[in-house]
């Protein structure tokens, strides 16, 4: 690791992946949630001129999980030395330049103003198939089109799910 190398198993390392290329995947998957790891494989080796093969999409899981592993524990370890280690810490410090107040100073109309990021935070969102009814007409929600990640967000901004399921059945009818 200390190399900028991650290797694909603990013990005998026969292959490993650098740490460069492995965060161009993710920056690229980032962006274009479309693309896979065995296009970005295929395009490499490639680039390598070697063929390409199908263990290498396996070993190139391994590295990448393991370098997100890392790179989540060294961001806690770098918020945890900076004293940043509370849950509300980025609503505490969202934007100084934003939320700074000076006193003496008359109140603005409007505290804060946002704009929305020109529909790129929609990549993020679950889409959903279009169902079909029995009557031929189209229902508004179907089930998710999405691929099934069970990997868990590392990021503070965000509750994790179980934290919020616990409220799913706490619902009260507007009064």
């Amino acid at each position: 690791v200390q190399s900028g190398l991650i290797p694909c198993a603990p013990h005998t390392i026969k292959l490993c992946f650098s740490v460069s290329l492995l965060e161009i995947f993710q920056k690229l998957h980032c962006e274009c949630p479309r693309l896979t790891i065995q296009p970005f494989l295929r395009a490499f080796c490639q680039i390598q001129c070697r063929p390409y093969s199908n263990f290498l999409a396996e070993r190139f899981t391994i590295a990448l999980d393991l370098y997100i592993q890392l790179s989540h524990h060294v961001e806690m370890w770098v918020d945890q030395k900076l004293e940043r280690g509370a849950d509300d810490w980025h609503f505490r410090h969202f934007c100084p330049v934003c939320t700074h107040e000076v006193q003496e100073e008359p109140a603005l109309q409007f505290k804060l103003l946002v704009t929305i990021d020109g529909n790129e935070s929609l990549k993020r969102i679950g889409r959903r198939k279009l169902e079909t009814r029995e009557d031929g007409s189209q229902a508004r929600t179907g089930p998710s089109a999405e691929r099934p990640d069970q990997q868990s967000s590392y990021c503070s901004f965000f509750l994790p799910r179980m934290e919020v399921d616990q409220f799913a059945k706490d619902t009260t009818s507007p009064q």
